[in-house]
């Protein structure tokens, strides 16, 4: 078989129709079957009729398996080297010659044994059969034997009549109304090189359209096998959903490799097959790289075969990373211009260097890190993101972007972004219009203090500034501004502002807040000199300051739960709290410490008491509220409040270190068993030490720093470290946020074993 016909497989390699036999009108008579055949090109007719009666020349026989090859352009247009034939009654310059020499080369056609072609001697069955036989790819003498010729026809379906089955005797008569019903019936059979059938070989080769092959009725008007979506379910699997069902696809018939890196490929597996739906496992897939997959050899249901499908999915990235190490977690589209990203580390002002980010569009530049293009600030209700402002640039809706952030960051925990290396992460464009700062809602916490609500975070450091509102009655009246701190509950943190005036609001009064000046936090958008009427309208039951709950954590230590956020000055001042015996009435103790953690929970604090006033197991206690305690709006409670309880321990536990983990190829990220004192002998590089083994040989690291992140949380800073290696982390002592209790290496679980961080 010549190179000629094996390239055209190579022309269809993304080429699938799922064609069968239409059971049109056009197909039912010869003479139907002949008028589809003339709109296929394969059968000429003479201008009044299709001749059917007639017999057929050797000659006119050789146009035809030229034409049902989809090989009549290449002939003709090679008609020099074609015309040359073997055949001595074969006129190199007869319309016939190329035909009769192309189908010699690609040995089909035989000749007489006197070395003649006898171009106008009509053909036989038996001879017109076995020329078609040849055109579909099966040889004389492999597949079939000329004797046999009937049977093998009828057995791939060039003949429908069943009496072949058991015919020998050649019909010499045969006429064109036979021929016709061979060809066309040749058009559905499948090609045994190409592996399409012949009328999809000849809209693969371009000879016919799918409209045109449609139109004679010879296919039906069938969806083509095609790949509806890639989806990377986890780092090691993907799903492929196709448009219609298919035979399995064997495993070495499925290539995935980087797009821009074909070198690049991902061994795969099957997970499972079922119709429709292809589940692939595959190695460790690079997040956001885009690769391609292609599914070769598909088989559909009908039996119509496709050589190859591909598509591009994008390498699985988790929403939401989580990880030890400092990394980019997610991002989230805002709108038009802005855009928040989370990191798996707490960030700080560090963050807000503009010259680490970078965004491409499509893969190509569009912004470059700088204060001229760009905004990047901290969110103040949040400990790991920063929004992304453009200044002078939008992005497009439904467009790809990429953020590149520099391996400089260095995190709140002291560790640079991937160890140095950076990071990125993709994120498709949001139109949704930039509104600017706006006052969003405003309303009565109670009769002292107004809530504003803003669509965007406001400036921490405007927001609570009194003087920057004002507060007027219906005449116009100032009413002095006491405090405005910023808060919000999850969801709204850092967008509401808490305005507490002198006095208190008259129930059902109508009002005016001015707002001087304020920011959002990018400081981008502002209000200036804006008015707002609204009416006061609140409780009028007393929602004074109370406590809600109490509860012992050890015996010197008890937790109590307000029904407000506080005033962080005054949640730590001892002197708001009293803890007493209620069946123990002798017992009475301030506490020494109180830790209070607004950013972890504002309406909690965690009270230490003296180590010789510890609770006893069984025994009932009140903790009091002093009504000097202030709410987070600067309101103190009309009197005190109480709440009883029951110790259920008399032990005190002493602090210890509840995890040691790597997070980067120098830091330990240590976190103690519960909170500890910011101060000596905690923060001492010489009270902390890693050991790991080496060849039978024990090998101590000191850490280079130890960097309080807060009561709980250590960085504990090396000069090197190995996520491999079997670390473990002794420490000296450790004394407690109270400074009361101190472990020591007497108390014992003074050390843990290191574990290798996540990445």
């Amino acid at each position: 078989m010549c190179l000629k016909r094996i390239l055209s497989l190579l022309i269809i390699v993304c080429l699938c129709f799922s064609f069968a036999a239409a059971a049109s009108a056009e197909g039912s008579t010869s003479e139907e079957k002949a008028v589809a055949l003339n709109k296929l090109g394969i059968l000429k007719g003479n201008g009044s009729d299709y001749n059917l009666g007639g017999r057929l020349k050797r000659s006119e026989a050789a146009a035809f398996i030229v034409r049902i090859m989809a090989r009549e352009k290449e002939v003709l247009s090679n008609k020099a080297e074609y015309a040359n034939t073997r055949f001595p009654d074969v006129d190199s310059q007869s319309w016939y010659a190329p035909y009769v020499g192309y189908c010699a080369e690609e040995g089909i056609i035989s000749g007489y044994m006197d070395g003649n072609f006898g171009p106008e001697d009509n053909i036989s069955e038996m001879a017109f059969l076995k020329l078609v036989m040849g055109a579909i790819g099966y040889r004389e003498g492999t597949d079939f034997t000329y004797n046999k010729v009937y049977q093998a026809a009828y057995q791939v379906g060039l003949l429908e009549d069943g009496s072949y089955q058991g015919k020998t005797e050649d019909n010499r008569e045969y006429t064109r109304d036979g021929v016709v019903n061979v060809l066309y019936n040749a058009l559905n059979i499948i090609m045994t090189d190409t592996k399409l059938t012949v009328i999809q070989n000849l809209i693969a080769q371009g000879v016919v359209t799918r409209e045109t092959a449609e139109a004679a009725g010879v296919i039906k008007d069938s969806v083509p096998a095609s790949i509806e979506s890639v989806t990377a379910e986890d780092e090691n699997r993907i799903s492929v959903k196709l448009n219609e069902e298919v035979e399995n696809i064997p495993v070495e018939n499925i290539g995935i490799y980087e797009t821009d890196k074909t070198g690049n490929a991902l061994s795969v597996s099957i997970e499972s097959q079922n119709g429709a739906e292809l589940v692939i496992k595959t190695a460790d897939q690079t997040p956001d790289t885009e690769y391609t997959i292609e599914l070769h050899d598909i088989k559909d249901l009908e039996g119509n075969w496709t050589p190859s499908l591909t598509a591009t999915f994008s390498g699985y990235r988790n929403p939401e990373i989580v990880s030890d190490y400092f990394k980019i977690s997610k991002v989230e589209p805002v709108n038009e211009n802005e855009v928040t990203l989370y990191f798996t580390h707490p960030i700080n002002a560090n963050s807000e260097n503009t010259s680490f980010y970078q965004i491409l569009e499509e893969g190509g530049s569009f912004v470059e890190g700088g204060p001229q293009n760009l905004s990047v600030k901290a969110l103040s209700s949040k400990k790991n993101a920063v929004s992304i402002c453009l200044r002078n640039k939008t992005f497009k809706d439904g467009a790809r972007y990429t953020i590149n952030v520099s391996g400089s960051l260095t995190s709140a925990f002291g560790v640079k972004l991937l160890d140095g290396q950076g990071d990125s992460i993709q994120f498709t464009g949001k139109g949704i219009k930039n509104e600017g700062l706006l006052v969003s809602g405003i309303g009565l916490v109670d009769k002292k203090t107004l809530a504003v609500q803003f669509n965007r975070e406001i400036s921490p450091s405007l927001a609570e500034k009194a003087y920057y509102y004002d507060v007027l009655d219906s005449d116009e009246n100032s009413i002095k501004v006491e405090k405005a701190v910023l808060g919000g509950e999850e969801g709204n943190k850092g967008k509401v502002v808490y305005i507490t005036i002198s006095g208190s609001f008259s129930k059902g009064g109508n009002y005016e807040l001015l707002i001087n000046y304020i920011t959002d936090v990018t400081k981008l958008y502002s209000i200036n000199e804006q008015k707002i009427a609204f009416t006061a309208d609140y409780s009028s039951e007393k929602n004074d300051l109370a406590i809600d709950s109490a509860a012992q954590i050890d015996a010197n230590t008890v937790i109590a739960y307000f029904n407000k956020p506080l005033d962080a000055d005054a949640a730590v001042s001892v002197n708001n709290y009293i803890i007493t015996g209620v069946s123990t009435s002798s017992y009475s103790a301030l506490p020494i410490k109180a830790f209070y953690d607004p950013a972890d929970n504002p309406y909690v604090v965690k009270l230490y008491l003296p180590e010789d006033k510890p609770l006893k197991s069984s025994k009932t206690y009140k903790l009091k509220m002093y009504n000097t305690l202030e709410d987070l709006y600067g309101n103190k409670p009309s009197k005190s409040s109480e709440f009883t309880f029951t110790a259920s321990t008399s032990e005190t536990a002493k602090p210890e270190v509840g995890e040691a983990v790597i997070i980067s190829s120098d830091a330990i990220r240590v976190t103690f068993s519960k909170e500890v004192a910011i101060e000596t002998p905690n923060i001492l590089v010489s009270n902390y030490t890693v050991e790991y083994t080496d060849n039978g040989t024990t090998i101590t690291k000191v850490p280079l720093s130890v960097t309080p992140f807060d009561a709980t949380t250590f960085i504990l800073k090396f000069d090197v470290l190995n996520p491999e290696e079997s670390y473990t982390l002794k420490y000296t002592s450790l004394k407690d946020y109270s400074g009361a209790f101190t472990r020591t290496a007497s108390d014992g679980d003074n050390k843990i074993d290191v574990k290798a961080g996540k990445q």
